[in-house]
């Protein structure tokens, strides 16, 4: 990225069974986090030798953050209910740049309910047991012609 370079957060994009989720809050709205941030155990012995076991985890949580008048809350509690019934997941995809990650997962659960005289939000987790997709770079408008 060049200095001063623009980036636009609409680039940045969060689907659940297809429903885009919008109406969120300001600064950090997504988080991802995978369920073990390490994909290879170590094992080495005393004397030093040692080796590498590449692990299958590949499960992690999403935790997006939207304003509590948004309609979001009624289509994620409408999803979680859904599931409940159905028991059935539903695809989950995180857009950010060149980053895509794409699981089948589920609404966690509810969002905790908080007031406040100030600004609010509603905090909904999600997640998949396995994502798939690529973690990359963004693109960005560079200042200036």
């Amino acid at each position: 990225m060049s200095d001063g370079a623009i980036f636009d957060p609409t680039g940045s994009a969060l689907s659940v069974n297809n429903i885009p989720i919008r109406g969120r809050i300001g600064g950090e709205f997504l988080t991802f986090a995978w369920a073990s941030p390490q994909w290879f155990q170590m094992f080495s012995g005393v004397d030093g030798v040692g080796y590498f076991v590449l692990t299958e985890n590949r499960a992690g949580t999403v935790t997006v953050r939207v304003q509590p008048n948004s309609v979001e809350n009624d289509v994620l509690w409408g999803i979680l209910n859904a599931t409940i019934a159905s028991k059935a997941r539903v695809p989950i995809v995180v857009k950010r740049g060149r980053t895509i990650l794409a699981g089948l997962g589920l609404v966690l659960g509810p969002t905790p309910i908080a007031m406040s005289d100030g600004s609010m939000q509603n905090e909904w987790p999600l997640g998949s047991t396995f994502w798939a997709g690529a973690i990359g770079g963004a693109n960005a408008a560079v200042l200036g012609a």
